[in-house]
């Protein structure tokens, strides 16, 4: 399940510097091991990486903390992109350092790009991600996410990203607390 929250925009000054960074990043190949060993050395996967500093962190926190009952266990940012504007993918993953997910899209990544929800789940465990290939899953929801909302969901749930051409950005807080019982305590957030 995907939900839309009602949260207060970043502050100028966090969207300033986190697209300074995105902007200033160089993407590497060797995230993408994990793709290869579970889907093949295919080309059509995303570059991407985890970003975090003491800036952001403090600039999260100090501006949202105050909106969640649960401590934002960390903050990230979350860059894809695809180097030649050909459609690339995050494959079907699950999360790890994280059960909920509350993410921010500056940029998505094109205008067809993708957000799937899969019918399975990995396991319970903040300390581990699973993979499991196309042919294993069964779609449950596509999205097309806007830019500038907040969105939440069950970093457990097995979840993919489609046809990124161009660079991504998103802000994401992350929360221990399993998906479930953070609706449950912040259901004033949500967008119905």
């Amino acid at each position: 399940m995907l939900v839309t929250l009602n949260l207060p925009s970043p502050k100028l000054e966090l969207l300033t510097y986190v697209e300074k960074k995105l902007n200033d990043f160089v993407f590497t190949e060797r995230k993408l091991s994990w793709c290869q060993q579970v889907y093949g050395k295919n080309n059509l996967y995303a570059d991407y990486e985890y970003y975090t500093d003491e800036t952001i962190v403090t600039l999260i926190k100090n501006q949202f903390q105050k909106h969640f009952s649960f401590s934002i266990n960390n903050v990230f940012l979350i860059l894809m992109n695809s180097h030649d504007r050909q459609p690339r993918v995050m494959p079907p993953h699950t999360d790890k350092l994280r059960m909920t997910a509350i993410n921010f899209y500056t940029r998505l990544g094109g205008n067809s790009t993708n957000f799937i929800l899969y019918d399975k789940y990995g396991l319970n465990d903040i300390n581990n991600s699973d993979l499991l290939r196309y042919d294993q899953l069964r779609v449950q929801s596509k999205h097309n996410l806007k830019e500038e909302t907040w969105y939440g969901f069950n970093s457990k749930q097995f979840h993919s990203i489609e046809n990124v051409t161009s660079k991504r950005l998103c802000i994401g807080l992350f929360f221990a607390e399993p998906f479930d019982q953070f609706l449950e305590v912040h259901n004033n957030l949500l967008i119905l």
